[in-house]
């Protein structure tokens, strides 16, 4: 039983910013998606449940969530089988839509998605996923990017961050979670990322990358 993924939507039209998160319950087999929201980001509200599933069918991992024009739009990774996405709409954010899965085309078949974020800009619907080999575990990935007009039909995935090749970098074993913004014609990627083992533990931290083109991205470092 643990917390995962937290996401936040600001609410312009009412002045409110909400948070997500994702509880696991192995014990009782469910994944549930709850939110609670703030208008200073002191005093937040109870805890409230958004999404139920059953893990064994339809598990919610990593929910990215835009609200617009009076809906939320949520898209989360189903972790079985393929590893699809499904995207559902609500227009209250407590009774969703029955999921539609959106299948991500990768340079390689044996490639499953695991963690993602959605934005929507003038080119449509473009997510930033990490994906891991089939068999292999969820540390080594790297980070690929696609975009839809529709948010039907995406184009092929390509890669665009890949763990550093130094050997005492922290994010030179995979990259993981990561959250997009694009402002003055530039790409905003903060991402966290994982390295090799030192001793006992691995290295964890969170890294940003910024780029005029979401193919042609520089890493900060200061």
């Amino acid at each position: 039983q643990y917390n995962s993924d937290t996401h936040l939507v600001y609410r312009e039209d009412i002045d409110t910013l909400e948070c997500y998160w994702r509880q696991v319950d192995d014990i009782r087999g469910t994944d549930t998606i709850f939110k609670r929201t703030t208008k200073d980001g002191k005093h937040w509200t109870d805890r409230e449940q958004v999404l139920q599933t059953k893990t064994g069918d339809d598990g919610i991992l990593s929910p990215a969530i835009i609200y617009e024009n009076g809906k939320y739009k949520m898209w989360t990774i189903n972790y079985f089988g393929k590893f699809p996405i499904r995207y559902r709409e609500s227009e209250d954010g407590y009774h969703w839509s029955k999921p539609r899965e959106i299948t991500l085309q990768y340079d390689s078949e044996d490639l499953r998605s695991w963690h993602l974020d959605v934005i929507h800009t003038e080119k449509g619907y473009e997510i930033l996923v990490v994906a891991f080999k089939e068999g292999d575990n969820h540390l080594q990935m790297n980070m690929y990017y696609t975009k839809s007009k529709d948010n039907i039909t995406y184009d092929p995935c390509i890669t665009v961050l890949k763990p550093s090749t130094s050997p005492v970098a922290w994010d030179n074993r995979g990259i993981y979670r990561s959250c997009f913004f694009v402002e003055d014609g530039n790409y905003y990627v903060y991402y966290s990322g994982i390295g090799y083992p030192k001793g006992i533990h691995s290295s964890r931290g969170v890294g940003l990358s910024i780029g005029s083109s979401i193919e042609d991205l520089k890493g900060y470092d200061r």
